[in-house]
């Protein structure tokens, strides 16, 4: 594995096994999503140093670390992420950190209309619609306005 964490010294070994999820009505209905990545332990020790006896109690009031492992990896599968990714949200799932979404910045250009206002989308067609509309709605002749807004481009300088 590329991601070089000494998964040892965490009182972790790593095996790999088939995980399945229910693929129809009844529970018999299973597939297998693929090979998952199943942490074992086998040092207690290192695996409280590590991750702190939550992660023990945790998994003696309910939930597994196998099970818990089976989720993160059933999730991972279905979106094809590597197996170091996978056994890097089991990590983070064992010290109680959850995956959460990423918020992202994405630029909104603003395409300039006659008349003072803007156009924000994406699409050419409703852009030069709108560049059409605005200069009908200042004045201008129709059929001069449709060339004039078939001239303009989404591209930004």
């Amino acid at each position: 594995m590329s991601n070089n964490i000494d998964w040892t010294a965490r009182g972790i070994k790593w095996i790999e096994e088939d995980v399945s999820e229910q693929a129809g009505d009844h529970a018999t209905d299973r597939r297998v999503l693929g090979k998952a990545q199943m942490p074992v332990v086998f040092d207690l020790k290192a695996f409280v140093a590590e991750y702190g006896e939550q992660a023990v109690l945790g998994s003696l009031d309910g939930t597994s670390i196998r099970v818990m492992a089976q989720d993160v990896n059933r999730t991972g599968l279905r979106k094809r992420i590597s197996a170091d990714e996978i056994r890097s949200r089991i990590d983070s799932r064992l010290r109680g950190i959850r995956s959460r979404a990423i918020a992202t910045v994405k630029e909104v250009v603003k395409y300039p209309l006659p008349g003072g206002k803007f156009y924000t989308g994406t699409d050419l067609a409703e852009y030069q619609a709108e560049y059409t509309a605005a200069l009908v709605d200042l004045g201008t002749p129709a059929d001069v306005a449709m060339t004039i807004a078939k001239s303009m481009s989404l591209e930004t300088k």
